[in-house]
């Protein structure tokens, strides 16, 4: 259960993104088939978030590869020393 919870944190932001994605494309596409305008502060604050959501997934997704780059390169080290010492 707590791998599966760790798991999913891990997902979270990524499906957040999907659905804010899903939200925004379906706003776009009711404001497109009517023929009257909508609030332009709406749209502009719906554009934003998709924006600053996009880029904290992206921050995330980099610090996730530093992370996973760095247990890789250490992992030499570690099997290193196992082999030094006897247990």
């Amino acid at each position: 259960f707590n791998g599966f919870m760790i798991a999913l944190a891990g997902v979270l932001p990524h499906l957040c993104l999907e659905v804010y994605a899903g939200y925004a494309g379906k706003h776009l596409a009711v404001v497109t088939a009517q023929a009257r305008s909508t609030a332009v502060l709406h749209d502009v604050l719906l554009a934003a978030g998709l924006l600053v959501t996009i880029a904290v997934i992206y921050q995330i997704s980099r610090i996730a590869k530093q992370a996973v780059d760095n247990a890789v390169n250490e992992l030499p080290a570690v099997e290193q020393s196992k082999r030094e010492r006897p247990e």
